[in-house]
């Protein structure tokens, strides 16, 4: 398993990423890929706070299957 040094992890409006940064210490994970959801329920539910204090709202939450390259699959709940 590599790890990324902090300032690597960074997202930007321009181009997303087609990957996944996963860390299942994390207290939530996030995507704006609503396409890629094989539930969802919109409405909001809550709010996020980034590093820098800002607040980011959740728009809704759902469930997304992860598959990797040796064939195997996992789903993320609660995205």
């Amino acid at each position: 398993m590599s790890f990324l040094p902090a300032e690597a992890l960074t997202t930007s409006e321009y181009g997303y990423a087609q990957d996944w940064i996963l860390d299942f210490g994390a207290s939530l994970h996030v995507t704006p890929h609503k396409e890629w959801f094989s539930s969802y329920a919109d409405g909001m539910k809550g709010s996020v706070h980034l590093g820098n204090n800002y607040a980011c709202d959740i728009v809704g939450v759902g469930n997304i299957k992860l598959s990797f390259a040796n064939g195997s699959s996992f789903t993320l709940q609660n995205v």
